[in-house]
């Protein structure tokens, strides 16, 4: 579905004429796409989802160990961050028309980095030094702000980073492809959560065990980004040729 006059189109991710065209050659006679940029993908992907696992596993604890929160306080925190997982996947619909798949990546990315940063309760830690601290806001504004711009950061990077690994695999590799995607995205849901309970739990003092758990969610996250730039030039449909 083409829009009249900018070559945009209506799925997510805005390409050109020209690309669509390509795209249909590859279809007919393009060989398995790039190892390095389907792992690349898939580790995004996995990443992502690992990382809002991490979030959903540990809330409810941290919550209440650092907060004093019940289990009402908990679940309007829950609803609040669906609200801004809808809103953050209306605008990334909306932005999808004009900004390419790639950027979104990017910027869903950076999100989940900065989230991850502000859940880190570093006033907890001794090495920080005293007027750092004091230029932070409270452990619990900074939770909360950290929640939403994850929970943000995941409506858009889980969907546009499938949909664009669907975009640069022709259409005769599709199945099998997208089920390693699926598959990763499985694995990451299944040990996301046994990830956080073990570094939780598993390191007794406070403050570091949160540096752990969302200080490590943030470098895969990092990592993402240096591969998604390695990569950059072969996330645009009809350019994943070695």
């Amino acid at each position: 579905k083409k829009q009249e006059g900018n070559g945009a189109t209506s799925s997510y991710g805005a390409t050109d004429a020209s690309q669509e065209e390509v795209m249909l050659d590859e279809d007919n006679g393009e060989g398995p796409p790039s190892l390095p940029l389907v792992l690349s993908l898939i580790f995004v992907q996995f990443t992502v989802m690992s990382g809002f696992s991490v979030l959903e596993t540990i809330t409810s604890p941290l919550a209440n160990e650092y907060f004093g929160w019940d289990v009402l306080q908990c679940n309007l925190l829950f609803t609040a961050g669906g609200f801004v997982s809808l809103l953050a996947y209306v605008v990334f619909v909306v932005a999808s028309k004009w900004v390419q798949d790639r950027w979104l990546v990017v910027y869903a990315l950076v999100l989940c980095t900065i989230g991850f940063m502000l859940a880190i309760a570093w006033q907890q830690l001794g090495w920080v030094p005293e007027w750092m601290n004091s230029f932070l806001p409270s452990y619990l504004h900074r939770f909360v702000a950290g929640y939403f711009v994850m929970n943000a950061g995941f409506m858009t990077g889980r969907p546009v980073t499938f949909a664009l690994y669907s975009k640069l695999i022709a259409s005769k590799y599709q199945g099998t492809y997208l089920g390693f995607m699926v598959a990763g995205g499985s694995a990451a849901r299944t040990l996301g959560p046994f990830a956080a309970v073990a570094l939780y739990y598993g390191i007794e003092q406070t403050g570091v065990n949160l540096l752990a758990l969302f200080g490590t969610v943030a470098l895969f996250h990092l990592a993402c980004l240096v591969l998604v730039c390695i990569q950059w030039s072969r996330l645009l449909p009809g350019q994943t040729k070695d």
